[in-house]
């Protein structure tokens, strides 16, 4: 047998696709003498080139062999000795240096190759990047493109062994949920049985526990292990932020990218939602079950400290961490920090000794920068009884993390304990500069915590868990301090609002975008906080600031949420209700028509009359522009586009960009082409174009040059549409700016059926159609013109074919139906 490689070594995994329903087919001893037979034929293969078998179990192999080309050669000659046979492999294939635990391996690298594999399908073998680029020419590998594996890691790119057709990978398409900072260990059996309950058709699946239990952590790894069972997606709504039951569905819809009424905007899709920390809003639990009752097939699965207690719930308690686990877990987490850390009786022991619980090991496994386990152990026999008899009140599990996180306190110098209580003041990570403005952090003293496990870093962010930020509130209430930080945290993110809607259009934008969607939960936090201390006016003005975010960010139906909440303030100060009715008004111009909708504008446009702001009139016109012009009412709608103009020589200097010269111009533009009037609008939006360049917004300019393509196409000139609507989607950075990615999909649509493409068309319109629902827009926003080109692309495929392609569309997500555009199949 050769010998174990060590350093840099290729992990191969492989098994048999279908095992269970092979065995059917074939019966019991025809199904032994294949497996005998496939066995005997790896075996060969992989030691031909040196290949070490580190496991075999049931119909699985893992192999390591010292070079890459030999791991290669060897699944390549595998899979060939079994290409006539009734069985098929999956193969993965990937390349790092794995610790050695003789006779096997252990580390994050075994974890990816098992992904990889389990990415893949029969007869198929994927190869990860780390492998290929040990590898010359020659092996005929197949880039497949970036992927998110079911081990949540980043996207990574992966290739193919030869160029064998093949199913899309295994892997995380559709979903947004987070990459944790470590790898996921044990708990193998748990994730089992939550995807089987999920399986059998349990449709709301509550994990429960006390914090520390790692429901969280165990929730989003079944949730990636099901996600092939759900076509349309899994995702994560995180509500650590959120303290408003009512926010509930908006965070929903934020999560899902939706706006409008989630049940309808959801309908007959098949998601799994996974809410996460529902226990501060348990009041909006009705509200699931109402949404579980319109929408048939979604499913939930919760985590929170107590069941929700409605109808079809199905409870799961999660269980402590077993013994052989919770070590692995303190051997994984201990030697990111001093390598060369074994497997012992102490370790064992410290892992007993806090219930099996795996952030009281992790917090444990922290201190092995300056203490042996054997002195870790110590410790904790001489501190968690002392404390735990001071709160016999709780139970015993949720008293061990409590104790634990008390002794890591404890141990923190006087500047730590007093940064990590006040950190407990932001609600969804923070910037340095928002730490330094807010709490008087210092770095050095950020960077102590995070080596001590109390925070982790995000790229540009620290975070912090929600157990440990709940135990740093009792700290910062305990001090008294809490009032005033909270004060602070909302003067910080009024002000950084502001700063971000100075900074929304021109050559910002992108980064404000990102900045502002980074910061949601703060936001929503700060604004409430504002709201609840009687501040109606900064709470008002905070809401303008906000403005286009709630726009390009999908947050349509929280602007009205939050106008309303204004308007029942009973505040009468006419710049407030102005601010109020311009927030609900930019929420239902968009996805509302209707005498409803009519009212509110015309009603903010009496009260912004009153107010006499240049500014918040400009606002205003713009809706009461557009819900005239797109209910006909064209004159009325010329009249608010000029006024407007007007507004404009009347700002004064350092108002907010949007109200700018390209988007009245625009607006003006768009108004003739509703009404078809295609000679007044072209020379409109041409300057509306100059006018976005010169101010360097690229997101105005891709929205006016989609006008400009609605002209050409109306003019039959279908290569100049093409062009523009690739121009402009050059300017969209998803998720924000969702709608000129929309509209542009709308418009390439009919380019493609009336250049003799209509499968293509077909296609391009389910695509933007299930944005349109998604998004509950009900209408189009902006002209697109031509419809009855869809109708003869329709009659030329004929029905069948052309529902089949809509549907084909309709299940791309708004990422992927760009890419069709730019780049096809």
């Amino acid at each position: 047998m050769a010998p174990q490689p060590s350093g840099t070594v290729t992990l191969v995994f492989t098994d048999i696709e279908g095992s269970t329903r092979l065995l059917e087919e074939l019966g019991v001893a025809a199904y032994r003498e294949a497996l005998a037979a496939h066995r005997a034929a790896l075996r060969a293969a992989f030691a031909r080139y040196g290949g070490y078998e580190v496991d075999y179990e049931g119909d699985s192999f893992f192999y390591a062999f010292a070079s890459a080309s030999d791991a290669i050669r060897g699944v390549r000659d595998g899979l060939g000795a079994l290409e006539n046979g009734p069985i098929r492999i999956r193969a993965g294939v990937h390349t790092g240096e794995p610790a050695l635990d003789p006779p096997k391996y252990v580390g994050l690298d075994v974890h990816k190759a098992a992904r990889i594999m389990a990415a893949a399908h029969g007869g198929q073998a994927v190869v990860s990047a780390a492998t290929r680029e040990l590898l010359d020419g020659s092996f005929g590998l197949r880039d497949l493109g970036e992927h998110r594996l079911k081990d949540l890691s980043a996207p990574q790119r992966l290739f193919q062994l030869g160029e064998g057709s093949f199913p899309p990978l295994r892997t995380l398409r559709r979903s947004n949920l987070p990459v944790p900072a470590t790898a996921f260990l044990g708990r193998e059996r748990e994730v089992r049985e939550i995807g089987a309950m999920l399986a059998d058709g349990v449709r709301l699946l509550t994990l429960t526990g006390p914090g520390g239990t790692g429901k969280t952590r165990l929730a989003i790894q079944a949730a990636a292990d099901a996600a092939d069972r759900f076509p349309d997606g899994v995702w994560w709504v995180p509500l650590a932020p959120v303290r408003d039951p009512g926010l509930v569905v908006p965070a929903i819809a934020q999560a899902l990218e939706l706006n409008g009424e989630l049940s309808e905007q959801i309908g007959e899709r098949k998601p799994l939602l996974l809410l996460d920390n529902f226990e501060q809003v348990n009041e909006a639990a009705p509200e699931l079950g109402g949404l579980l009752r319109a929408c048939p097939n979604v499913r939930l699965l919760v985590t929170s400290r107590e069941p929700l207690r409605i109808a079809g719930e199905r409870e799961f308690f999660v269980p402590s961490l077993e013994d052989g686990d919770g070590t692995r877990l303190f051997l994984e987490r201990a030697a990111d920090i001093r390598p060369g850390v074994q497997a012992s009786d102490a370790v064992a022991a410290i892992c007993r000794r806090l219930d099996g619980l795996p952030l009281a090991i992790e917090l444990a496994a922290a201190r092995v920068r300056t203490l042996s386990p054997e002195l870790i152990l110590a410790r904790l026999d001489v501190r968690l009884p002392l404390l735990t008899g001071g709160s016999r009140d709780l139970p015993k599990r949720q008293r061990t993390l409590r104790d634990t996180i008390a002794w890591s306190y404890e141990l923190l110098e006087p500047a730590e304990q007093a940064l990590f209580s006040a950190l407990a003041v932001f609600v969804d990570g923070w910037t340095l500069e928002g730490g330094e403005e807010v709490c008087g952090a210092e770095l050095d003293v950020l960077e102590s915590l995070v080596a001590k496990s109390l925070l982790w870093v995000d790229g540009e962010r620290f975070r912090v868990l929600e157990t440990i930020r709940e135990f740093a509130s009792e700290r910062l209430e305990a001090a008294g301090i809490g009032a005033a930080l909270r004060d602070r945290h909302a003067a910080f993110y009024r002000r950084f609002a502001h700063e971000q809607a100075m900074r929304c259009r021109g050559p910002h934008e992108r980064d404000a975008n990102a900045r502002a969607a980074a910061e949601w939960g703060n936001l929503r936090a700060a604004l409430g906080h504002t709201l609840e201390c009687g501040e109606v006016k900064a709470a008002a003005e905070m809401c303008e600031a906000l403005y286009l975010f709630f726009v390009n960010l999908g947050g349509l139906e929280e602007s009205t949420l939050w106008g309303r909440r204004l308007l029942a303030s009973g505040c009468d100060e006419l710049g407030v209700r102005a601010r109020a009715l311009n927030a609900v008004g930019c929420g239902v111009a968009w996805r509302e028509g209707g005498p409803e909708v009519e009212a509110v504008i015309d009603e903010a446009l009496e009260v912004s009359r009153l107010l006499g702001d240049a500014g918040i009139l400009f606002d205003t016109l713009t809706h009461a522009a557009f819900v005239r012009s797109r209910a006909g009412a064209f004159r009325e709608a010329l009249r608010y586009d000029e006024e407007c103009l007007r507004c404009l020589e009347a700002l004064p200097p350092g108002e907010y960009p949007w109200r700018s010269l390209p988007v009245a111009l625009n607006n003006i533009g768009c108004t003739h082409l509703r009404q078809g009037d295609l000679d007044e609008a072209e020379p409109v939006l041409a300057r509306a174009v100059a006018a976005a360049q010169e101010e360097g917004s690229s997101q105005m300019l891709g929205g006016v040059l989609l006008n400009l393509a609605a002209i050409a196409l109306e003019r039959g000139r279908y290569e100049t549409v093409r062009e523009l609507v690739r121009e402009a989607l050059g300017t969209v950075t998803l998720p924000a700016v969702w709608f000129t990615a929309m509209e542009a999909l709308e418009l390439e649509a009919r380019a493609a059926a009336a250049e003799g493409d209509p499968l293509r068309a077909a296609r391009l319109l389910g695509a933007a159609t299930a944005q349109r629902e998604k998004l509950g827009l009900g209408q189009e926003t902006q002209p697109v013109p031509r419809r009855e080109l869809l109708d003869v692309a329709r009659a030329e495929v004929g029905d069948e074919a052309w529902t089949a392609a809509v549907a084909r569309g309709s299940s791309l997500t708004l990422a992927e139906a760009v890419e069709y555009v730019l780049h096809g199949d």
